[in-house]
């Protein structure tokens, strides 16, 4: 994976958003985190090709509620893994380079552990054959919360990293002094891909409200080669406000941004 030397910004969107979003984007310069329908893998093109003909990044994320690849029932897993390994098919057929993954995102779904690393190892080496990175991300409750976790299963499927920076700090670790924000940054480093930002997770993703509360997490992230930092936000006008603070701090430390 090459890293470009400025930051990109990327806005997050499903394929169940308005069309609206899509040129809204654009016009703002944003890239795009895209997550997919998995019954509708169809429509994976047809939203992102403005980006790919203007030859703005996508890269792609899979918030498949009640698709858990680490299900304790094999069955069930396997048709997430199944979904999973789709969406990857057709990443490949639109050039996708990089897909963020989840366990444990669907509340009330036992988690194997064993079954979370090996079929986060299926989707990673399937990945690697088509050119893709498989990054997993941390959540804010549940085993994917511990970072141990997120870095004992990444290590053995030798996948990458991406840090939702809103669920480190709103974790019940962080939240009740167990850890800080930056030492679970520092422990990702080493195979951190991409970062989310907002400012907490509390029922919705709510916008930062300055850089101060998470200066401490970023200036460890600048420590790393990873320049793309997705604004995970809904609302058009927070994620607007929010890239312009990210830029704004990046500005000030004479670092480059797209």
């Amino acid at each position: 994976m090459k890293f470009p030397p400025h930051h990109t910004f990327a806005l997050c969107a499903k394929a169940a958003d308005p069309e609206s979003r899509y040129p809204w984007a654009l016009k703002h310069g944003f890239a795009l985190e895209y997550t997919p329908d998995p019954e509708q893998l169809e429509l994976l093109p047809v939203h992102t090709a403005e980006f790919r003909r203007r030859n703005v990044p996508v890269r792609y994320h899979t918030r498949y509620f009640g698709l858990e690849f680490g299900d304790a029932r094999a069955e069930y897993a396997e048709a997430a893994f199944d979904a999973h390994r789709r969406t990857l098919d057709a990443m490949a057929q639109v050039g996708g380079e990089v897909l963020t993954v989840h366990a444990g995102l669907s509340k009330g779904v036992t988690l194997n552990s064993d079954m979370v690393a090996r079929n986060l190892r299926r989707l990673a080496d399937h990945g690697r054959a088509l050119g893709i990175a498989v990054s997993l991300e941390n959540l804010r409750a549940g085993p994917a919360s511990d970072p141990e976790n997120i870095l004992r299963w990444a290590t053995s499927a030798d996948a990458a990293i991406t840090m939702d920076l809103g669920h480190v700090v709103s974790s019940a670790q962080v939240k009740g002094g167990e850890l800080k924000g930056e030492e679970v940054a520092r422990a990702f480093l080493p195979r951190l891909l991409e970062v989310h930002f907002y400012g907490k997770e509390e029922g919705r993703h709510f916008p930062l409200e300055s850089m101060a509360s998470v200066e401490h997490i970023v200036e460890v992230v600048l420590e790393s080669s990873c320049r793309w930092w997705t604004v995970e936000l809904d609302d058009t006008a927070e994620a607007l406000a929010t890239k312009s603070m990210l830029e704004a701090y990046l500005r000030e430390r004479g670092l480059p941004s797209a």
